[in-house]
């Protein structure tokens, strides 16, 4: 096949482009392979992929760390635009089967992790403190109730009180850890009891409505705000583990895999990596509770917002065409997914065993809950910090 990056789309040339793509119709069945990826991304900018590669298609890389080849799946065309404006086609694939290792099974994420209780902006000194956590939530285990406990070490400005309730264990049989940074790993102290009172100085009530204090679905399950989360970090970096995450806001704390996972984008070829071009990717927030970025980014809830990323996941609506409210639109219907039965739905690994799949869509009753694919092909939601498998897609443009 010809080496089309020196072609260009006058009108001598385009009947040049209209022989290539008979050819590649001709011979898709096939297997016909394109000459480079830099060949693909000058057929996508000229408008010739929805025939050159329609709905369906498939292309291989290899990802290096796993030592596996991954198959990368025509979803739509021009259903995602670029951040560039200039570029004005765009080609959305996704993976065909979940991220893997090299025996064929799925390495679960992480979406996010529980976050801290709470803030210290100016510090704590050493001494008794309490808390409320959410009335009227998980009473069974403690929540509403006010609960205080002891520090015998002062935390220090911008350090972070962990309370980590986990799920269907009372309140009073969590130990708080404090830490002096949002990044650390080495608590300052650990093990700390709480006991119901209200002894010392309030901190104030984990419903989202005190300052420095988060709301109890958080510190409970994690975040489920895509532009903060672990697994978006993770998708976008080429860095190696241990560089991957940093915290996004206040409360953020490192995933389970933060020390043991390289960046998605590290084991992949880096001609594929040229010619993957940066997403606007519409998001939209949960109805509960947000908060700003690190980087000073505000979130409010009920807000449609975008991103600008190279690798992302699909949303609620681009597999399934109905929204948590269509007054808060993250995406539109991808035209590989009109039409398909639950079953058809159903992400698998590389020896086809069905896997829960995260979506990039917040469950919008919670602000813990995330939008998920689950293993009938069916729509479903799971909390941030489980470990589930992972479907990216990107744009060629």
């Amino acid at each position: 096949m010809a080496d089309i990056n020196h072609l260009f789309p006058n009108a001598e040339q385009f009947d040049t482009m209209n022989a290539l793509l008979a050819i590649i119709a001709a011979n898709r069945e096939g297997g016909l392979e394109v000459s480079s990826w830099k060949s693909i991304a000058q057929i996508v900018k000229m408008g010739l992929a929805p025939r050159a590669f329609p709905v369906g298609y498939e292309f291989t890389t290899e990802n290096s760390d796993e030592s596996t080849n991954v198959l990368w799946v025509v979803r739509g065309h021009n259903k995602h635009d670029a951040a560039n404006r200039n570029s004005k086609q765009t080609m959305t694939l996704e993976v065909k089967n979940v991220y893997g290792n090299s025996a064929g099974t799925y390495k679960s994420i992480v979406f996010d992790a529980p976050e801290a209780l709470y803030y210290a902006s100016s510090g704590l000194a050493a001494g008794t403190y309490h808390f409320t956590l959410l009335s009227e939530y998980d009473t069974t285990y403690g929540g509403g109730k006010t609960l205080m406990f002891t520090l015998k070490q002062p935390l220090p400005s911008g350090g972070q009180i962990m309370f980590p309730w986990a799920y269907q264990t009372q309140a009073t049989a969590t130990k708080i850890s404090t830490y002096p940074s949002a990044d650390s790993t080495q608590a300052i102290e650990s093990g700390i009891t709480v006991t119901e009172g209200d002894d010392g100085a309030m901190l104030g009530t984990a419903d989202g409505n005190t300052e420095n204090m988060n709301h109890t679905h958080r510190i409970h399950y994690g975040s489920n705000n895509y532009a903060q989360s672990a697994l978006r970090q993770w998708l976008n970096s080429k860095a190696a583990a241990g560089s991957v995450w940093k915290p996004t806001n206040k409360f953020d704390r490192a995933p389970s895999w933060a020390t043991t996972y390289n960046g998605f984008m590290h084991g992949l070829p880096s001609e594929f990596l040229e010619v993957v071009q940066p997403a606007v990717i519409p998001c939209r927030t949960n109805s509960i509770y947000e908060v700003a970025s690190l980087d000073g980014t505000e979130f409010t809830k009920d807000q449609t917002y975008n991103l600008k990323d190279k690798f992302f996941l699909l949303s609620r609506p681009e597999i399934y065409n109905s929204w948590d409210s269509a007054s808060y639109k993250d995406g539109e219907l991808l035209p590989y997914y009109n039409g398909l039965t639950s079953t058809e739905k159903i992400k698998c690994d590389a020896v086809g065993a069905a896997r829960i799949c995260w979506l990039r869509s917040p469950y919008p009753g919670s602000a813990g809950s995330v939008r998920v694919v689950n293993t009938d092909g069916s729509l479903d939601s799971r909390i941030a910090y489980n470990s589930h498998a992972v479907a990216p897609a990107c744009i060629i443009a």
